[in-house]
């Protein structure tokens, strides 16, 4: 799991209520190859530890393991 992308996601949670006044915003997760990994890596610990889940994700030839 990347930090980076933790901080990243709740970040823009808290500052899209605190700045824009939006109590639900739909927020789209998207990423090619390594960038999918991490989508899928954020989207995994966010399931896992029960938070807020994007409105949608986007991958692309996401560089994973079946």
């Amino acid at each position: 799991l990347n930090l980076d992308c933790v901080y990243g996601y709740f970040w823009i949670i808290k500052h899209i209520k605190t700045n824009y006044n939006i109590e639900n915003p739909k927020i789209y997760l998207s990423g090619d190859s390594a960038g999918g990994s991490l989508c899928i890596n954020l989207l995994t610990w966010l399931i896992e530890s029960n938070n807020m889940l994007p409105f949608k994700v986007i991958l692309a030839y996401p560089a994973v393991t079946l």
